[in-house]
């Protein structure tokens, strides 16, 4: 499985369809012989799954891992089985990452609803994980291997595009600090505060920007931000909100404390 280049677009594969070829005069049904000589008939599908299956999906974290939450529904009157594969694309380029293929059968008539393992704890670069939950991605939807379009979650932070299902923003709330040294500080939403700092909660070695997640129902986010080095390099805090900066504040001084505050 390629989970190096962070990720591009999420796709749902269903790339093959168990017994789906009828016989040779075009009928929905499949004459087999099985090892004793006695004569059973299968159904099988004469529709290609692309054709019977409609699939909607999306990206959660489930217990930490991040998941593709599948729904497939069958309108034919045979079961359609076919492997489905999650991939996810990010803006900028951002690489690709591919799921294991999942096999699931649909019974006739009925709606499936199952998880794709997608990336577990650990898996992803800090990279990959902070655009993934903070930037969006874009989902596309192929089944026997050919996209699907127009099957986009009725959601407001999903936006149907030419090839499928744009995400916008999952977190809509979160604050950003920019600096290449350590820092500390304080969150408040609405009541509630917490307390942050560069070690906890923020970029791994290497990075400069730490991503803190608010929640998406506080209607005041303030965050206030200081040095616990001698750095000289530039301190930036962030309030984020439905993918716009809505305050910001920075500093060079290691003695000044940044603070922001930004009513939603």
């Amino acid at each position: 499985m390629d989970r190096r280049g962070v990720l591009r677009l999420l796709a749902l594969s269903s790339l093959g369809l168990a017994g789906c070829n009828s016989d040779s005069n075009g009928g929905r049904f499949r004459k087999e012989t099985t090892t004793d000589g006695r004569e059973t008939v299968t159904e099988t599908l004469s529709e290609p799954a692309r054709d019977v299956l409609r699939v909607a999906a999306g990206v959660s974290l489930v217990d930490g891992a991040w998941t593709v939450r599948v729904s497939a529904g069958n309108t034919a009157d045979a079961p359609a089985t076919a492997e489905f594969t999650g991939v996810v694309s990010l803006a900028d380029d951002g690489g690709r990452i591919e799921s294991d293929p999942v096999e699931q059968t649909v019974p006739p008539g009925e709606t499936t609803s199952f998880d794709i393992p997608l990336a577990a704890p650990g898996d992803l670069s800090y990279t990959e994980e902070t655009t993934l939950r903070y930037d969006g991605f874009e989902l596309r939807l192929l089944v026997d291997g050919e996209p699907k379009s127009g099957v986009c979650p009725d959601a407001e932070t999903v936006v149907p595009t030419g090839n499928g299902c744009a995400y916008r923003n999952p977190n809509r709330t979160y604050v950003t600090v920019e600096y290449d040294g350590d820092w500390e500080g304080s969150v408040n939403a609405d009541a509630f505060s917490t307390s942050v700092s560069r070690a906890e909660d923020g970029a791994q070695p290497g990075y400069d920007t730490s991503y803190i997640d608010v929640g998406d129902d506080a209607e005041t986010v303030a965050a206030s931000i200081f040095k616990t080095d001698d750095g000289d390099g530039e301190l930036v805090v962030n309030v984020h909100n439905d993918g716009i900066v809505v305050a910001s504040d920075s500093t060079t001084d290691p003695d000044e404390i940044v603070q922001v505050t930004a009513t939603l």
